[in-house]
């Protein structure tokens, strides 16, 4: 198995940038990059168009977390 970018508590960051406006981030996926890419891209395509509920989500992922 080789190395793969994991973050504390396995936790992904996903969502926007909040200083730097149009830039979204999806990573931390760990070994699971290509099973999580799907339901990840929805659910980033949805926040981009505006849907609430995939923001509400993203909350959980944010990357201002820390």
């Amino acid at each position: 198995m080789s190395v793969s970018a994991r973050l504390c508590r396995q936790l992904k960051l996903i969502g926007q940038v909040p200083e730097h406006k149009g830039l979204w981030c999806a990573f931390g996926h760990g070994h699971l990059g290509l099973t999580g890419a799907v339901g990840t891209g929805l659910l980033l395509a949805q926040a981009m168009s505006g849907s609430a509920p995939a923001q509400k989500v993203l909350e959980l992922f944010a990357v201002n977390r820390f």
